[in-house]
């Protein structure tokens, strides 16, 4: 076997069982700078508390609407990818991570509570992990053919794919990161 040093996808490391595996890299960047995003009735404000004790996370707030949602401008998926983003409730903690043009890529969030609500049949999977202090980690992992990836709000776990939210609300998000594979 032979193997590399780096800093990204090319490089692979011998791992603590003596297997050599693939290095990971970040392939959203700036990973923590939102203010780019595009908004669809919302707003993004920064300075506020992080899930690490920082004060770099992001306040979303947003007015109800048939579409309210952030995403990230330019990111297109394609290829196994993940995509994850660190994320508290702040009035509102039903959230959705959901693609365009492919409607059956699409996972639920419930962001109070840490529970995983309903998913597409196109995605292969989905998780959401407590990081404490209400923080929690979400992600989505699909096979992508240019899609663009939406964080939306929804009104419960059980809505479905871009359900209009009937409420206003706020919630937090901070770094968010795409991988490729699984």
């Amino acid at each position: 076997f032979t193997f590399s040093r780096g800093s990204n996808l090319a490089a692979t490391r011998v791992n603590k069982s003596g297997l050599i595996e693939k290095g990971r890299e970040n392939l959203l960047y700036p990973s923590n700078d939102f203010s780019g995003y595009q908004k669809y009735s919302s707003t993004i404000t920064s300075g506020e508390e992080g899930y690490d004790g920082t004060n770099d996370a992001w306040l979303i707030s947003f007015n109800a609407a048939a579409t309210a949602a952030i995403r990230y401008p330019s990111m297109v998926l394609t290829g196994v990818e993940t995509y994850s983003i660190y994320i508290k409730a702040g009035s509102h903690n039903f959230i959705q991570l959901l693609t365009t043009p492919n409607s059956f890529i699409y996972a639920n969030f419930d962001i109070l509570n840490g529970v995983k609500g309903n998913t597409g049949s196109e995605t292969i999977d989905s998780s959401i992990t407590s990081v404490g202090n209400g923080w929690f980690r979400i992600s989505i992992t699909a096979n992508f053919g240019n899609d663009t990836l939406f964080i939306y709000c929804i009104d419960s776990n059980t809505s479905g794919r871009a359900s209009a939210v009937s409420s206003s609300g706020t919630y937090f998000i901070q770094d968010a990161q795409l991988e490729q594979d699984l």
